[in-house]
């Protein structure tokens, strides 16, 4: 094995840990609680990186860090009290440098959802063992949110990597029996709603990538809006008569199910969102042009933030840095269906994509999401990468 191919493998291990990060703590917090668990292994992993690529610094990693410690800075001279934004900056300097960093290096698409998968299949047995038989008991409903979020992990990595272990019969049913378990976890025990919508967008962007032709794809794209529209129009009678048909044919309850309909049933769909939005909706039009700065939304929110990651990004920055940052997300869903090349850089921005904005629409801030920093600086340097192949045929 060369050099290159072993830094490669290397990369590709540190960049999987990480993404995995969540489902490693909860492994090791079945045997060991200590404090700060996930900031530690962050930290060693990031370590452990610097160390190995002997503290090389990509250009691009530097200067987008130093744009976003500016916008730190420049809330800091226009939000009065730092209580959120310290919060925040700490959580983007964990987070958000860590995945700007170890993205910022090759790695291997197969690789890396390999030692995911391996990480899924304990996450799995700890599922089944330790928290399921509580999920009815003592477990927290944030805890359980969680939870489902981390399932989507695994499960997102198993099918966007299934041409990597079909045909290898003992994976295929490894991998299958996890997921089914999570499958069981995330569909009937769970109270996420948020992680079916990841779930949906995971099962549609898995179908476009297997068309070849990009106009179906679009089809495809925009007939699956079309369905959730008209769902969404009808929302109530939709969920009764799912709720119907599961209790009749397999005589249980599902979770997120009774919730969703306790909620509507109450005229609280959106679980107390709507006066998050309104409230930000109010600061924007204060201050269209530059926000009102990282934190100050959360200052009179009772430590709220406004649970949508288009409303947050105008609250916060207004519309000229968050139309440039819409428009990249744009931009890299629409690499993610149309993209002919199937190379890493792809495969992993439909991971982290599925990963990060189906959960930033309806809850988390993005500063404390590393998917989301992850996907956004992928999203850059494959842009750059298209934009470098054009200056060479010119």
């Amino acid at each position: 094995m060369g050099y290159k191919e072993n830094e490669l493998n290397i990369n590709s291990i540190l960049l999987a840990l990480f993404i995995s990060i969540n489902m490693l703590t909860k492994i090791i917090t079945t045997v060991y609680n200590f404090n700060n668990n996930i900031v530690i292994i962050t930290s060693l992993i990031l370590g452990s990186s610097l160390i190995y690529n002997k503290f090389k610094i990509n250009k691009l990693f530097i200067f987008i860090n130093l744009i976003i410690l500016l916008l730190f800075f420049l809330s800091m001279l226009r939000v009065s009290d730092h209580t959120f934004l310290i919060d925040y900056l700490l959580n983007y300097i964990i987070y958000g440098l860590t995945a700007t960093y170890l993205i910022s290096f090759k790695v291997d698409f197969a690789k890396v959802t390999s030692v995911i998968n391996l990480i899924f299949l304990a996450f799995t047995i700890v599922l089944f063992i330790e928290y399921i038989p509580k999920i009815n008991s003592n477990l927290y409903l944030d805890f359980t949110m969680d939870l489902s979020y981390t399932s989507m992990i695994g499960i997102s990595s198993v099918l966007l990597s299934s041409k990597y272990w079909k045909g290898k019969l003992v994976l295929t049913i490894i991998n299958l029996t996890a997921v089914t378990i999570n499958l069981w976890y995330l569909l009937i025990l769970s109270n996420n709603r948020g992680a079916i919508v990841s779930l949906f967008i995971l099962l549609l962007l898995v179908s476009i990538k297997r068309v070849k032709n990009n106009s179906l794809k679009f089809i495809i794209f925009i007939s699956a809006i079309t369905v959730i529209s008209l769902i969404l129009m009808n929302i109530k009678v939709v969920l009764l008569t799912i709720n119907n048909i599961v209790s009749s044919f397999l005589g249980t309850r599902i979770n997120w199910l009774d919730r969703f309909l306790f909620q509507i049933d109450q005229g609280d769909i959106l679980t107390g969102r709507a006066g998050l939005y309104n409230n930000a909706s109010v600061l924007i039009e204060g201050n269209p042009i530059f926000g009102v700065g990282i934190g100050y939304f959360e200052l009179f929110n009772n430590g709220q933030y406004p649970h949508n990651i288009f409303i947050q990004l105008f609250t916060e920055f207004g519309v000229l840095i968050a139309s440039v940052v819409s428009l990249l997300l744009i931009v890299g869903l629409y690499m993610c269906i149309a993209s002919k090349v199937e190379d890493n850089y792809m495969e992993l921005l439909r991971f982290f994509f599925i990963l990060s904005i189906p959960r930033l629409m309806l809850s988390t801030t993005y500063w404390k999401l590393h998917f989301f920093w992850l996907f956004i600086f992928l999203c850059i340097l494959i842009l750059r990468k298209k934009l470098r192949v054009k200056e060479r045929r010119v």
